[in-house]
Order: structure tokens, then C-alpha cells, then sequence
């Protein structure tokens, strides 16, 4: 019986163990075994008519395009080809192929003969990521679809305390504590959707029943078909992380000394607490506390015992305040406390009473019994306002308020007094950028001589040319560059004003002329480096020294400081000459006088105002213009206001007089008429 050849070779070509494709003369599939099936996930019904190009990764297009034209005797040979499955599978393959004969005039097609292969390469990194899995650090697990563990390695035995044989079958529950099964879950449906996961961190359970902490990346594991089969995660321990974090925390948001929250903390806390008061329509109330007396304590037992100190005031805040009140350390003698709920202002000006109360009572500290005291200021939200700036503002301002009346209670600002608070704070943002805007201005005011009535010096006096406001004096804002730290920076920008503006007056008009400055606590306190700049301005001006007369407080000259006293002493001797201002209101000693080689006393305008024949004043000031000659000084009297105070000092031999009844402070043009008319 002779045999059926198609049926033969259709027998062959499917039951053959390669994956055979038949092509025609433009390459497109017209046979496609069940192997090729097996190999590439396609069925034959898929893929007949199809380019053979539609197997090859786009990036190897061209490779593909030169196997199928190679010579008939290489292309007898297996060559590698890198070929494209279902789904995105890349399947890397053992290429022969073989020209099929045309019919009846056709081009010959192709048929091509292909084996999955894997190379020593392949090998090597197989080896290698096996290599890398069984030495990892971290725990590399994998699992089924229904959660249960179907490999484990050694990372993973160190980390969870299992071994491989142990746990491999178990669920993946058994590492899960009971308040997070619902992770499992979730992160199974995620992994079904195919989707991976990075980085989540959580608590796992060891075999011995403690807890650590990971942070695990899941990813889906998929089989031939692309179709998700389980998941692979990689679990690391961030235990030791966690506590560097923790602590790491601890001491950026702990305060050291007490315990207390710091003042970062509490800045965080309130800013939270406003969120959740605005969002409830409650109020809540912010405190400001600042112990009485406690400078004293360091002065005189020591910061040791100041310490100790500061943590009993922190316990018996905690116990004053109620739950859910917070307590924090802003720093130095400064405490803040929140009350997140009160029904009315008056709840919260009584808590505040009992934290005064409760700081007045005596402390005992390595036997000893400091007595110290607590200002209390309160702000209530919303009623004296809604930010955390303007709380702490308000409360701050009462605070100082409680201080001023004599410490030791609390206090809250009423309506007049947050306004006028607020007018405080706008006045203060203005003033930052005054300098570099060219506000400010210079007056001077004549300082005549009684003995002729010349006018060869003058104080200068720094105004502020506000843009809104007008000329404002320095009452107003020299306590304000003071808090914002500006006096440094607004006494130097007077000084450079002044010497220059003196500079061009002795060119001018006199070459005797001098001028007067005031300097502050600050600019002594900052040292020899502040002046430095200072001695090459004059000589940039060809100005002597001896023409610039420096103002400094009594309260100052009592600072017997050695860097101030040493300070002092340097800017004579480089030929500046000293002035003490307001003579007679602080506690300075002839000693001091002679000490700091001064050159003027300037008796304080209350006494010369207040000075009439045959009274006290007048003998005050009669006594200081005497001593002052017999220490070799000359008397400048301030707040001249009236021709009967000038003719008694003129009569009592003071050298030079100054105040209203010459001239207010004048623009530099107006004084300058007033020299050229003496």
C-alpha cells in the first residue's frame, strides 16, 4: 500500500522535538508546529501569515533580517538568535535554516529549525545569581499565589530565625503579627495586578516570637505565559536604623536639661494643634512662662544648680497642667505650655494663675532654698489671634507686661494693648530693610560753649525716615534694632555717616569742628573687631581721631568688665576722645572716671530741669561741675531749655550747655547756617 506523504510529513513536522517554521518567499509563516507553540507561546492560528519579524525585539530587527539571507552553507549551521515570546517573553535560541523548493515558478521559502538553548554564559550568571541569593544579607523569599513559602535562603534563616526546611510550605502569615494580616492581603492583590512593591516598611515576627522591623520589596514572579504565578520579596532589617532615627529624633526635638519638649518641637506641635483648633472651631490657648529671679541662682549657686533647678520646674509644670496639656523648653528660664481645649479665656488665665502659684512655692536643691518666681502671658485662639506668630507674640508682650508690674503672676494683653502690639510688629518688619533703603537720616544738635557762645561741636542723632509714618525718633526704635539685632549694624552705618558728614564741615567751615555718637552695649559687647574698620575710615577721610567724640552711657562705664574696661582704653588711645552720658542716674565712682580717661561728663537733663537757685538739684549739679574740674573734665549740661538754667550753670562755671533753648536737632543744612551765624 504506498504511503499517504502529506499525511507523512505533517506527522513529522509535528511530532519533531525542535519547533519548526515553514516561510514562503516573503518570509511570512506558513507552518508552525506544536513545538514552536511549546517554545514561543503562540498557536499556530496566531501566527500563520505573520513576518517571521514579528518574533524579533525591535532593537535586533536587523540581526533577524541577516540570518534569513545567510548562504546556504552557513545557514546550515546553528547560529544564536534572540527571539521575542508571548506576553514580552524573550526566549534565546539554536537557529538552523533550510531552503524550501518553489512551485511552478515560485521563489523558494524557507524552513527554519529552532532549540532553546542556554549558554555557558547563561551558566554563569545562573551560578552567579544563585551565588548572590545564598549570600545576600537580606532575606530573599518567594511564594504561591495562596501566600505560602516555596523558597527561603540563608538571609532570610538569620533575619527570621528559621530554617529553610522549617518555613518552606508554611503560609507567609506566620511571619505576620495578628494587628497586620491585613498587609498580606493587600499586598497579594497588588502583586495579582501585577504591580511591585517598594520599600514598605513594617514589624515581622521571628521564630521566637520578637518583632523586627523591615523594609521589604515585593515583585510578581511570572511563568512561559507571562501569566502571575507568586512573588519574590527582599526583606532588610532596619532595626539599627530605626533606633539611629529614634534617636536621632530624641535629641532634635528633646530638650537636654529637662526632658521638655525644645523649642522646635513646640513650634511643630502648636502648628498641628491650630490646624486641628481651626478645624474643630475650638479655642485653645498658648502660654508663655518666664522664671523670676533665675539669674540670681546661676550668679550665685552656679549653673549646676540652675540646672537642677530647670528640671524641678519642668516636673512641677507637668503636674500643674492637666492631661493633654503640653509643656516645652524654649530655652534659658523660658517655658511654653499649650492648652489644646478651653471653654473661655478665663480657663485659661486660671491655669495660667496656678503655674505662678506653683513656681512661687520654694524649691530645695542640695539644701538649698532658691526663690524664684513665674511671669505668666497668655494668648487664647482664636480671640487674640489665629497664627502661631501672633500668638506667640501676644504672649510674649503679656509676659514682659507681667514682669513690668513686678513678676510673679499672669497676665493677658487686653484689645488696645494686642494693637498696639501688632502696630509693634508691622514697625519692626519695617525696620529690617531701613538701612539698605537709605531711611534713615542723620540730625545734629549744637552743644555751645558758654564761656563765648561758639558752637564748635554736636551730637549726632539717627532718625528714621519712614516711607508711611514720617520722621520717627529713636524712642521708638532704637529698643526695636535692638531686639531684631540691628543696633551693630545702625551704630556703624552713624558713624560712617557722621565722620564723612564732619569730614566735609571742617573742610568747609571750621577745621576745630567735632561730633559726638552714641554707642551701645551691643557694639562694646561685640568687641575690638567691631571698631577695627572703623580707624581706616577716618584715615580715608583725613580725619583725626580727636575730632570724634564717643557717647557711652553711666550704666556702661559701671560694666567693670576687663574687655570692656581694656576696649575702652584702646579707642583713647588711638585718640578718640569719651564722653559719659546721663551723669548722675547710674552708679559709676571716681575710681572708674579715672580709670577710663574720660574727657566729658554730661549731666542727665532730669537734674539741669528740675535745677533752681537755693534748691538740691542745683547743688547736685553745682558739685558735679566742681569735682568734674578737679578730676581735669569738662561738664556738658543737657536739657538747657530755659535762659535762667543757662545763666545758674553758666554761674556755677559748667563748660558747655545743650538743649532747646539753642536749637531742637537739626538737618545738617540747618546746622550749618547755625555755625556760620556763631
Amino acid at each position: 500500500m504506498p504511503i499517504d506523504c502529506p499525511a507523512l510529513l505533517h506527522t513529522l513536522f509535528e511530532g519533531s522535538a525542535e519547533a519548526l517554521i515553514a516561510l514562503d518567499a516573503e518570509r511570512r509563516i506558513t507552518h508552525w508546529n506544536s513545538a514552536a507553540q511549546q517554545l514561543f507561546g503562540y498557536a499556530a492560528a496566531e501566527m500563520l501569515g505573520q513576518p517571521l519579524l514579528a518574533l524579533s525585539p525591535a532593537d535586533r530587527r536587523r540581526e533577524s533580517q541577516q540570518l534569513l539571507t545567510l548562504p546556504e552553507t552557513e545557514a546550515a549551521q546553528p547560529h544564536r538568535a534572540l527571539l521575542a515570546g508571548k506576553n514580552g517573553r524573550m526566549v534565546s535560541v539554536s537557529l538552523r535554516t533550510r531552503p524550501l523548493p518553489g512551485h511552478d515558478g515560485q521563489a523558494p521559502g524557507l524552513l527554519l529549525f529552532l532549540r532553546e538553548c542556554g549558554t555557558s554564559l547563561d551558566l554563569q550568571q545562573s551560578q552567579q545569581l544563585q551565588a548572590l541569593v545564598a549570600n545576600s544579607d537580606d532575606g530573599i523569599i518567594t511564594k504561591d499565589l495562596n501566600g505560602i513559602i516555596t523558597s527561603w535562603n540563608p538571609g532570610a534563616e538569620r533575619l527570621f530565625g528559621w530554617l529553610a526546611e522549617e518555613i518552606i510550605g508554611r503560609p507567609m502569615r506566620t511571619l505576620i503579627p495578628a494587628d497586620r494580616q491585613h498587609e498580606e492581603d493587600h499586598i497579594l492583590k497588588r502583586l495579582v495586578a501585577g504591580e511591585k512593591i517598594d520599600h514598605f516598611e513594617t514589624e515581622r515576627l521571628r521564630k521566637d516570637g520578637s518583632t523586627v522591623f523591615v523594609s521589604v520589596t515585593a515583585s510578581p514572579l511570572r511563568d512561559a505565559q507571562g501569566l502571575v504565578v507568586g512573588a519574590s520579596k527582599i526583606a532588610r532589617d532596619i532595626g539599627v536604623r530605626l533606633q539611629a532615627e529614634r534617636v536621632i529624633h530624641h535629641h532634635a526635638t528633646v530638650d537636654p536639661v529637662t526632658g521638655l519638649l525644645n523649642r522646635r518641637a513646640f513650634g511643630e506641635r502648636l502648628r498641628e494643634m491650630l490646624a486641628q483648633a481651626t478645624s474643630d472651631g475650638r479655642r485653645m490657648a498658648l502660654l508663655m512662662i518666664d522664671l523670676d529671679r533665675f539669674k540670681a541662682v546661676n550668679d550665685t549657686l552656679g549653673h549646676h544648680v540652675g540646672d537642677l533647678l530647670l528640671r524641678q520646674v519642668g516636673r512641677r509644670l507637668r503636674q500643674v497642667l492637666r492631661e493633654g496639656d503640653v509643656i516645652a523648653r524654649q530655652g534659658g528660664d523660658e517655658f511654653t505650655a499649650l492648652l489644646p481645649q478651653v471653654g473661655q479665656p478665663a480657663e485659661a488665665m486660671a491655669v495660667a494663675q496656678r503655674i505662678s502659684q506653683a513656681l512661687a512655692e520654694p524649691f530645695l536643691i542640695e539644701g538649698r532654698r532658691p526663690a524664684i518666681g513665674g511671669s505668666v502671658g497668655v494668648a487664647v485662639f482664636p480671640d487674640d489671634g489665629r497664627s502661631a506668630e501672633l500668638l506667640m507674640q501676644h504672649a510674649d508682650e503679656a509676659m514682659y507686661g507681667s514682669k513690668r508690674a513686678g513678676g510673679s503672676r499672669a497676665a493677658r494683653l487686653s484689645a488696645a494693648e494686642q494693637a498696639a502690639a501688632q502696630d509693634r510688629a508691622r514697625l519692626l518688619a519695617d525696620l529690617q530693610p531701613a538701612i539698605s533703603q537709605g531711611q534713615l537720616r542723620l540730625v545734629y544738635q549744637p552743644v555751645r560753649r558758654f564761656a563765648d557762645g561758639s558752637v564748635l561741636r554736636s551730637e549726632a542723632l539717627v532718625r528714621w525716615a519712614h516711607p508711611e509714618r514720617g520722621l520717627l525718633g529713636p524712642g521708638l526704635f532704637i529698643p526695636l534694632a535692638e531686639e531684631a539685632g540691628l543696633l551693630n549694624a545702625l551704630g556703624d552705618w552713624v558713624f560712617r555717616e557722621a565722620t564723612r558728614q564732619l569730614a566735609d564741615w571742617r573742610r568747609r567751615l571750621n577745621p576745630r569742628l567735632q561730633v559726638s555718637i552714641n554707642l551701645s552695649p551691643s557694639q562694646l559687647r561685640a568687641g575690638s573687631d567691631y571698631f577695627r574698620g572703623w580707624s581706616q575710615h577716618l584715615r580715608e577721610l583725613a580725619l583725626p581721631p580727636s575730632a570724634l567724640i564717643l557717647e557711652i552711657t553711666e550704666g556702661m562705664m559701671v560694666d567693670d568688665s576687663r574687655d570692656t574696661t581694656h576696649l575702652l582704653r584702646r579707642i583713647r588711645e588711638h585718640g578718640a576722645q569719651i564722653a559719659i552720658d546721663d551723669f548722675g542716674t547710674g552708679y559709676s565712682s571716681l575710681s572708674q572716671l579715672s580709670r577710663l580717661d574720660v574727657q566729658y561728663l554730661k549731666v542727665d537733663q532730669s537734674f539741669v530741669r528740675q535745677m533752681q537757685a537755693g534748691e538740691r538739684e542745683l547743688a547736685l549739679v553745682e558739685a558735679v561741675v566742681s569735682m568734674a574740674h578737679k578730676l581735669g573734665l569738662q561738664v556738658v549740661a543737657e536739657g538747657v531749655e530755659t535762659p535762667e538754667q543757662a545763666r545758674l550753670l553758666q554761674a556755677m562755671g559748667c563748660d558747655y550747655g545743650q538743649g532747646y533753648l539753642y536749637a531742637r536737632p537739626l538737618p545738617p543744612e540747618e546746622f550749618e547756617h547755625q555755625i556760620r551765624a556763631c
